[in-house]
């Protein structure tokens, strides 16, 4: 097995990547090239203390974020999708 490592650098403005997995053999196992394509996706919640005064001061409350990804596989479309989300305490 061959070990690849490349310098990864990260752009929060990039919300979406394609991958490419090598062929590789595992235990006399053979796992096929597979092209993964992950998105990003940021959603903010804020808070107004104004009510809908959306002009005047406001608080992040809250944000979700989500990977999805994409791939090709056995023959198989598949897709995994991870959520991760954060809550602030707005009267802490």
């Amino acid at each position: 097995m061959t070990n690849v490592q490349a310098d990864i650098q990260v752009d929060a403005g990039n919300n979406a990547w394609l991958l490419t997995l090598p062929e590789v053999r595992i235990e006399g196992e053979l796992f096929e090239e597979c092209t993964v394509v992950a998105l990003r996706t940021l959603k903010d919640s804020w808070y107004h203390p104004d009510g809908e005064n959306y002009s005047g001061p406001r608080t992040l409350a809250g944000r979700e974020c989500q990977i999805s990804l994409f791939w090709n596989g056995g023959g198989w479309g598949k897709e995994q999708t991870f959520v991760a989300r954060y809550t602030s305490d707005l009267w802490d």
